[in-house]
């Protein structure tokens, strides 16, 4: 059980892509919706045990989410959004540190993420939490 202040983090199946291409949208996140992240191949991928997608919520609403993969030799970690009113609030480091975890758990020592020029707001949660 998380702390009062800590968010609760989950992990997401499939029947979750739609809500999370809407936050994405609502975050700004540039995403291609008819490309990888489209709701046909982003529910297979998530069928596939080397991804996971995890939501950040405060009580019953979806505030954040990010996108965990691996080729077999490092984690990756991308898709990291939180909609725009709850900006600064922690959600993001957190899903980051929630990503970490997951990783570490399955063996991953080395996690490295990939932010898309137009997605800069995503380098806000990211900035001070590598080694």
């Amino acid at each position: 059980m998380p702390a009062s202040n800590d968010p609760e983090i989950r992990i997401l199946g499939p029947e979750s892509v739609p809500a999370t291409q809407q936050l994405w949208r609502q975050s700004g996140l540039a995403f291609p919706p008819d490309g990888r992240d489209s709701e046909e191949l982003l529910t297979r991928e998530l069928a596939d045990t080397d991804t996971f997608l995890i939501g950040a919520f405060e009580g019953d609403r979806l505030v954040g989410v990010a996108l965990g993969t691996n080729d077999g030799h490092r984690g990756w970690i991308s898709r990291v959004a939180v909609v725009p009113d709850r900006h600064g609030a922690g959600f993001g480091r957190a899903l980051i540190r929630v990503c970490e975890a997951i990783f570490e758990s399955r063996g991953i020592g080395i996690v490295t993420t990939l932010v898309d020029d137009e997605n800069g707001a995503s380098l806000d949660p990211i900035e001070g939490e590598g080694n």
